[in-house]
């Protein structure tokens, strides 16, 4: 659902190779990271085929916030971001790709908790699944 990455090598040398920076930056938008988390949010929900209404009730997010994070007027954490993906029903790659692209930091194997949460996304877990086996597993949950 997120397009896939080039690598920053691959960037660099098309940087080097590039007529101008303006040309660069058309030719690459997709692969740079966004400043407006709502706009590339709302990419991903239009390609996901979804509304914002499915996927408040699959995030377990509340209505406004996660409206107001969809319209720009807030920012979210890394949690709430993570809970969005379980709502757009984003797997680990891809919710690793949509955490670097809004400046979070990937889910990290060798956390207790964000490997839990990978393993309910490679497993196709609910949020409310995942939410359930991270306070089984003493963490706390994604709000």
């Amino acid at each position: 659902m997120i397009t896939k990455e080039k690598t920053t090598n691959d960037l660099a040398g098309e940087i080097k190779s590039s007529d101008s920076s303006k040309e660069y930056l058309a030719q690459n938008s997709d692969y740079l990271l966004r400043q407006d988390v709502s706009e590339l949010l709302n990419s991903v929900l239009c390609k996901a085929n979804l509304s914002v209404a499915q996927v408040i009730k699959r995030s377990g997010l509340t209505r406004s916030h996660v409206y107001h994070i969809f319209n720009g007027k807030r920012l979210p954490s890394r949690d709430k971001l993570i809970a969005i993906a379980f709502g757009l029903g984003l797997n680990d790659a891809e919710t690793d790709l949509l955490l670097k692209k809004c400046r979070f930091p990937q889910l990290y194997a060798r956390d207790a908790r964000d490997a839990v949460i990978m393993f309910s996304l490679s497993h196709g877990k609910d949020i409310f699944e995942t939410n359930l086996d991270l306070e089984n597993q003493g963490f706390e949950p994604l709000k």
